[in-house]
């Protein structure tokens, strides 16, 4: 260390004696800095070369010494401690650490405190022992007066804006989807993909089970590790998740259900000029009787067989997609590989019963009726099966992209990391 410290306070800066070469801020008879300039009023200008120190103790009579560019220069560094502070003094650290753009959390307990609780970006008042000035100022106020309770609440916090974040993605991915068979139908005049109770059955029933397993994710490993989110630009909602889900997951969720509601008409003969501009006049009860070849004609029952089949495969190829999808919203940043794609067991029952659903929907005869579908084979879940894995994929690539990028700043951060 560059000065010694008087023995009171080596009980303060005992977590800096691991840093590499802390410097010590005391008092102007310490000679902490390697030139002083004076300003006027007993302050000085402090000019040390802070890029050599990754830590810095300061005590209090030091604070009203410094400039305000050298306590902003001193808040820059990695580890700092203010020892044997005066309330003015934290309110003066708190305006500094604000202005270089630094969120706050303040702590207190005495009418002296109420400034820099009011000040700070979240005010923590003790709830056993602090004065009702405090606690009228603060934002929270901690009933156990326990500081490791907020890390806890901190990291609680973070973990809920996660999942948050999580439940939004996964649900937003199936719009795509359900909008594009009344999509086809109004632009190209082609049966509709999806019946309203399949969409219904979706939205209220396959999505609901692994949409609320995403609130009983734990927290990822690095979730303490992140710097405080940006409240103006980090939202429930950015560009990078709409993106992502609308765009990315969106798109492939949608270009399998139509690849197989494709598919289905094409393995019975019906050409897309048989399809074009044809829901008017075919595709309905007491349809026109229809000539897809000239061996081979179709009966409103035989349209109306084939079309509920149709709908079945976007339904299938739809819901076995999202079945891949969920378990690649579980992590952010971390490979869900190495977070454990089993770990959360409530996911493991919603996923369930997504398929279950499916089952019942598609293949009870019962129940086809009611929902418009008829009994499907493999092709439908092989190419959900299939945009599945580009989603997995994808979102894997997305997450090794982030974890090499260092914070949101960067542009390719900014569009791919949600």
């Amino acid at each position: 260390m560059d000065t010694v410290a008087q023995k009171g306070d080596l009980d303060l800066i005992k977590w800096l004696q691991e840093q590499k070469n802390p410097k010590i801020l005391y008092d102007k008879n310490s000679e902490p800095c390697s030139s002083q300039r004076p300003l006027g009023g007993g302050r000085v200008d402090c000019q040390v070369d802070f890029d050599t120190y990754t830590g810095v103790v300061v005590h209090g009579g030091f604070v009203n010494l410094l400039s305000n560019e050298d306590l902003k220069a001193i808040l820059r560094l990695k580890s700092v401690v203010f020892a044997r502070t005066t309330p003015q003094h934290k309110l003066q650290i708190v305006k500094a650490s604000q202005e270089i753009g630094e969120c706050v959390a303040v702590t207190g307990d005495g009418v002296d405190d109420a400034p820099a609780l009011k000040q700070a970006d979240v005010g923590i008042a003790m709830g056993k022992n602090g004065s009702d000035v405090a606690r009228q100022a603060a934002d929270i106020i901690l009933m156990d007066d326990n500081f490791s309770s907020i890390v806890r609440g901190v990291e609680q916090g973070r973990i809920n804006f996660d999942n948050v974040k999580k439940t939004i993605a996964y649900t937003l991915t199936h719009l795509w989807p359900e909008i594009l068979p009344l999509a086809i139908y109004l632009a190209l005049g082609m049966p509709t993909g999806m019946t309203a109770l399949q969409i219904l059955s979706i939205d209220l029933g396959t999505e609901l089970g692994p949409a609320v397993s995403i609130a009983h994710e734990g927290g990822e490993h690095d979730i303490m590790q992140r710097p405080p989110r940006n409240v103006k630009k980090d939202r429930f909602i950015s560009k990078s998740l709409l993106v992502y889900s609308y765009i990315v997951a969106g798109m492939i969720n949608a270009g399998g259900c139509l690849l197989a509601y494709r598919a289905l008409f094409w393995r019975h003969d019906v050409s897309f000029s048989d399809l074009f501009m044809s829901a008017e006049d075919n595709w309905i009860k007491n349809a026109e009787p229809m000539c897809i070849t000239d061996t081979k004609c179709l009966n409103a029952q035989d349209q109306m067989h084939i079309l509920a089949e149709a709908c079945a495969s976007w339904y299938v190829a739809l819901v076995v997609c999202q079945f891949f999808h969920i378990w690649m919203v579980k992590t952010r940043c971390t490979s869900v590989i190495k977070a454990g794609i089993f770990k959360n067991i409530v996911t493991v029952y919603g996923g369930a019963m997504e398929i279950l659903i499916v089952v019942l929907v598609v293949y009870v005869p019962g129940i086809q009726s009611f929902f418009g579908t008829a009994t499907v084979d493999y092709v439908p879940w092989l190419i959900g099966c299939g945009a599945g894995i580009i989603i997995c994929l994808y979102s894997e690539a997305i997450k090794a992209v982030a974890r090499q990028i260092p914070g949101q700043e960067h542009r390719l951060a900014q569009w791919v990391a949600w």
